[in-house]
């Protein structure tokens, strides 16, 4: 998994973010406080992962999960850090609110946990319905 950051022209941010192949999904979502929890669908890479990249606005954190074959929740090993949710689970985190000198240092941060949905229904405005853990 990777986030890969890059200024734009306009003043946003470019954030792509990456799924290795190795995740095993044939199909793969990214949900975030940027797309207010609607799942956004990725593309296959070329390399058998998947990716999309967005155009945010800097100065703030956005959380966000990847939601995997419509069951399996990810986070991102390559995220900013990880915040506890409302669900029992964590969501990664994306900080632009400064430059990379000023990240938390990964190897101090809180590791995310990893589990499944508890149901695989989720009108597109609702968070609770896919059972976010």
């Amino acid at each position: 998994m990777a986030l890969d950051r890059q200024s734009s022209g306009d003043g946003t941010t470019m954030v792509t973010f990456r799924l290795p192949a190795a995740s095993g999904a044939a199909r793969a979502q990214l949900l975030g406080d940027f797309n207010d929890w609607t799942p956004a669908p990725m593309e296959r890479a070329a390399d058998g992962g998947h990716e999309l990249t967005l155009a945010l606005e800097p100065g703030r954190s956005y959380r966000f999960r990847y939601l995997l074959d419509s069951y399996r929740w990810e986070n991102d090993w390559q995220a900013d850090d990880y915040v506890a949710n409302e669900y029992g689970g964590d969501d990664s985190v994306i900080d632009l609110t400064s430059d990379s000198s000023t990240r938390p240092d990964k190897q101090t941060a809180r590791p995310p946990t990893r589990q499944r949905a508890t149901s695989t229904r989720k009108p597109a405005t609702s968070r609770t319905s896919a059972g976010r853990t």
